[in-house]
């Protein structure tokens, strides 16, 4: 039996909540050489972010809450909008669903991979601390925040693209 139920809004704040750390890790892709062109929160179940660098063939990266970190040319997408890849070249890299900053813009700069999709978790999974961890990027308490939100990287390039997609939000 389906569910006769309209779908619940999810507060705000929680589905902001990785925006601190894709703007980390988009950092970090900007420390190691990669020239990021966009970024922004994808619709939700489950919450997702894209990261769209520039390139003759642009590329994005795309996280979720339950696979982690991708890449594959890019098809499609803006805020609100699912990113569509180009499904046959998708890459998975991490070895969680939320690995460091660093780690992330390594692994893709190396042309690291997994597999196959993995499922660390459901989206579903709302008491297992990944939500701590996403607030303490976005609190600036993570070392690793800390240090990315100092960064000229950071305040030259990334704020700026937040900026724009917070804009973006707000006259949608």
């Amino acid at each position: 039996m389906k569910n006769s139920l309209p779908p619940q809004k999810y507060p705000q704040l929680w589905v902001d909540l990785p925006q601190a750390y894709i703007a980390c890790v988009a950092t970090a892709l900007v420390q190691q050489g990669v020239q990021v062109t966009d970024l922004w929160p994808d619709p939700c179940e489950p919450r997702d972010a894209t990261i769209k660098l520039a390139g003759p063939e642009p590329l994005a990266l795309v996280w979720d809450e339950v696979t982690g970190w991708r890449y594959a040319p890019y098809v499609t997408g803006h805020r609100g909008v699912r990113t569509k890849l180009v499904t046959s070249e998708i890459t998975y890299i991490g070895d969680r669903v939320l690995p460091a900053p660093w780690a992330v813009a390594r692994d893709f700069v190396t042309e690291a991979s997994r597999p196959a999709p993995p499922s660390y978790r459901s989206y579903l999974d709302f008491a297992d601390g990944l939500d701590d961890q996403l607030r303490g990027y976005d609190t600036g308490s993570h070392p690793y925040g800390r240090e990315l939100y100092d960064s000229l990287e950071y305040t030259r390039l990334i704020e700026p693209l937040l900026a724009r997609t917070h804009r973006t939000a707000l006259a949608a």
